[in-house]
């Protein structure tokens, strides 16, 4: 964004939220207007990025738990089966 940057820092100051109300009450200068809509959707395609980022990582963490709940079901499932094997088979 080749823009100025005490105009950037100002938006960065304010935040998106508070600079769309500004926006529509006519709260910042008419002239900074182009730059506010470059502002406004750069950090729009900044946050939809995180979030997607976000949903990336989430579904990652997901599957993984999954496959430890299967490898923990599997380890029950054999321990149960060693153990009724050791109860079953005639010791000596």
């Amino acid at each position: 964004m080749n823009e100025d940057p005490q105009i950037i820092n100002h938006l960065e100051e304010l935040g998106p939220a508070q600079v769309r109300l500004l926006l529509t009450t006519g709260g910042l200068p008419p002239l900074w207007q182009p730059t506010i809509i470059r502002w406004l959707a750069e950090n729009d395609r900044q946050e939809r990025e995180s979030d997607r980022a976000s949903r990336v990582e989430l579904s990652q963490m997901a599957h993984s738990a999954n496959k430890a709940a299967w490898i923990a079901a599997i380890v029950a499932a054999i321990s149960m089966i060693i153990a009724w094997l050791a109860w079953v088979w005639p010791h000596p």
